[in-house]
Formats: C-alpha cells, structure tokens, sequence
C-alpha cells in the first residue's frame, strides 16, 4: 500500500506540528507560573526559552542563585581563566592562534606522548575522525 504525501500537505503537517508544539507557551503563562510559586513561597526560575530568560532578571539576588536547568555554572570562570580568555581576545580573529602549547601540556599531564592526544572542537568532530580513521565501514561509534 503506497501513499502520497505533497509538499503542500507536508508543510501544512509541519506547520500545524510546530503551532502545537508553541501553544501554552507564552510570557503570560510563565508570568502566572511565577506568580504561583511565589504565593508558595519558591523562587521559580525557568530554564530554556529565551522569552523566559526576562523573567530571571527579577529574582533577587540572581547573582547568587544556581540556574542548574539552563546547565549554568554558579560560580563563573576564575580569575586565572579570565586572565587567559583576555589575552587570547587578540586571536580571536584569527585561525590557528597560539596555544600556548595546550596539546603538549595534556599530554604531560596524562603522561602519554604528545601524538597520542587530539584536539578538536567538541566531541561530534573527534568522534568523526575516530571513525573515520580507525574503525571498518561496518562499524559505529557510539558518542
């Protein structure tokens, strides 16, 4: 049995999808959940959508609050990584900048030659290459 789908009708379907997926999501209805837990006596923080993100700069003491559902550190970078970050902003422009040899100190660090470390730009990169490189085409990497 075969069934034919238009592009008409399959945009419509995604467009009806992602009207539900928005429905009861509004900075109305996060005002009222604010609203709510406050009668409770909780400091309601939502995570996640930006619209939401607003309602955050009302809270007291925001700074010493933990945002754990938006997967923010409490604490911010220390004063050695910001040092860091600002010297590195002239190279920011730039590819290949230097590192300071960062590849070298892991791999002292982990006591392991230097070409047995690589360095990539998230994991989704490395994992390619280690599939690419050492597996058979009949495998997978699992990451």
């Amino acid at each position: 049995m075969s069934s034919h789908v238009s592009r008409r009708h399959f945009i419509g379907g995604v467009t009806a999808a992602a009207a539900l997926g928005t429905v009861g999501i509004t900075p109305q209805v996060a005002e009222a959940r604010v609203r709510r837990a406050a009668d409770r006596g909780i400091r309601y923080l939502p995570g996640g959508a930006p619209m939401h993100r607003t309602l955050q700069s009302r809270v007291d003491e925001y700074d010493a609050l933990a945002h754990l559902s938006s997967n923010e550190n409490p604490f911010g970078p220390s004063e050695k990584a910001l040092e860091a970050m600002t010297y590195a902003f002239k190279y920011s422009m730039r590819y290949g900048y230097p590192d300071n040899d960062v590849q070298r100190r892991i791999a002292d660090a982990h006591d392991v030659p230097r070409d047995h470390t690589l360095m990539g730009a998230g994991s989704g990169e490395i994992l390619d290459v280690v599939g690419l490189t050492w597996l058979a085409h009949d495998k997978k990497v699992v990451g």
